[in-house]
């Protein structure tokens, strides 16, 4: 193997470690947006149950500070609600940005894999020039007897 041929090779290997690294960046990624997801589905549960009992506690207020924990009480819930859903935008936006990054470092391991393949026919080119070039010479070599 050539010199140029194994330090090709060297580079694809590390395109392939980066890829591979890469693919693990992507399901870390997705793992904790299904997590955000997870968690904004319990919010939004907890929002519309708070939602239902606060019917209930408006026709049981007697006073005006009932009324404000009533309101406290959604106010907070729906606070939740809007922050789990920033932090599930989050996390979609990197698992986005992590699967560009993977396909990015799969086409640079596409690259140094045609290479290589490009180099490997060109060596096998040169030594069946070289091959040929030496047939040449015994057969010219044959014909022209002894000198």
């Amino acid at each position: 193997m050539s010199p140029r041929l194994r330090m090709l090779r060297t580079i694809r290997d590390a395109r392939e470690r980066l890829r591979d690294v890469a693919a693990a960046h992507v399901s870390a990624a997705a793992q904790v947006h299904a997590r955000h997801e997870r968690v904004v589905r319990g919010e939004t549960a907890a929002l519309t149950q708070a939602t239902e009992e606060a019917g209930e506690q408006l026709l049981a207020a007697r006073t005006v500070h009932d009324l404000e924990e009533v309101a406290d009480e959604l106010e907070d819930k729906a606070s939740a609600v809007n922050r789990a859903l920033v932090s599930a935008e989050e996390a979609r936006t990197a698992t986005v940005r992590a699967t560009g990054l993977m396909q990015e470092r799969e086409r640079d391991l596409m690259r140094a894999e045609r290479l290589m393949e490009r180099e490997g026919k060109a060596q096998e080119k040169a030594h069946a020039r070289l091959e040929q070039f030496e047939q040449d010479e015994i057969t010219a070599t044959r014909w022209k007897g002894p000198t």
